[in-house]
């Protein structure tokens, strides 16, 4: 069996059946659906006890975040930036979107939908707050071109006071088991003041601002 994404049915997954293999595709858009997919995973391998655990561990580490942020009224404006050439972020129906949410932020580009390359004017428009992207995700990373080679960003509030972070993008790009580990992550670059560092290996995270 192989497992895919929705955006391989049109070429990819077709390709691979006519050969005979089988191929089952998942599409979560949020935080439970991709909890939802483990389980669902589970039970097409056989595992279902081991994905019930799983997703009960899972279900647990959201919750104590969640916990905190909802009643916050203060969420600070976040900005993701998946890419920079072009400029690339997300919007709703995406689990970055929900991570955004779930860690007490504000997503500044809530109002498009999934991911799309958006206008640097408007995000210096839109004032983000806190500035988040991924490391190791193709050949540069996106938060050394905003802090090094974008001085038309140097006006945003997240320049200003140096809330800029990275994160790896294992973590924050695939929806498994790890999403979690990220959420974690956001919840302290947005409110440091609320939750600790989460304990990881140093080389796998770094903030920028730090």
């Amino acid at each position: 069996m192989i497992l895919a994404t929705s955006m391989h049915a049109k070429e990819v997954i077709p390709a691979l059946e006519e050969k005979g293999l089988t191929v089952f595709a998942l599409n979560p858009e949020n935080l439970d659906e991709i909890l939802e997919s483990i389980q669902t995973v589970g039970k097409i391998t056989g595992k279902e006890e081991e994905a019930s655990e799983l997703v009960t561990q899972l279900g647990n580490r959201i919750k104590a975040v969640t916990d905190k942020t909802e009643k916050l009224e203060e969420k600070p404006k976040v900005f993701h930036i998946t890419w920079h050439d072009p400029l690339w972020s997300v919007g709703s129906e995406t689990f970055i979107h929900d991570l955004i949410e779930k860690a007490g932020g504000e997503n500044v580009f809530q109002d498009i939908t999934g991911y799309k390359v958006v206008d640097l004017e408007e995000v210096i428009a839109r004032n983000p707050e806190v500035i988040i992207g991924p490391t190791k995700h193709g050949t540069s990373e996106p938060i050394k071109w905003v802090k090094e080679e974008e001085p038309r960003l140097g006006s945003t509030d997240a320049l200003k006071n140096d809330s800029l972070y990275t994160i790896k993008g294992d973590i924050v790009s695939r929806p498994g088991p790890r999403i979690v580990d990220a959420l974690e992550w956001f919840a302290y670059f947005i409110h440091p003041k609320i939750f600790e560092a989460p304990k990881a290996e140093k080389s796998a995270y770094s903030l920028v601002g730090s």
